[in-house]
């Protein structure tokens, strides 16, 4: 069976080399920020990003979403994860 990982950027690496069973994963960049400076949340385009990406994996079934701590990655991953009634995981992109 495949397993789907949804990984937003900062994990991608941690995410691939967690186990050596088959797996696909999804990377995908945060949304527009509001600003570009600090940890700032996502803009109303980016919000609109994160939007059409739930949307757009809506039947794809995913087993774990990952995110970095910074709020933009955060509120990207946000609509997919409550369509999908996963809880998302959050990893220092450190």
């Amino acid at each position: 069976m495949k397993r789907l990982i949804l990984a937003f950027v900062g994990c991608a690496l941690f995410c691939a080399a967690e186990s050596r069973d088959a797996r696909t994963i999804i990377l995908v960049r945060h949304g527009e920020k509001a600003s570009q400076t600090g940890d700032t949340k996502l803009s109303e385009k980016g919000l609109a990003r994160a939007l059409a990406l739930a949307e757009s994996l809506r039947d794809i079934h995913l087993q774990k979403i990952y995110v970095s701590q910074f709020l933009r990655t955060q509120e990207t991953a946000a609509p997919i994860a409550k369509l999908q009634g996963l809880r998302v995981e959050t990893m220092s992109a450190g």
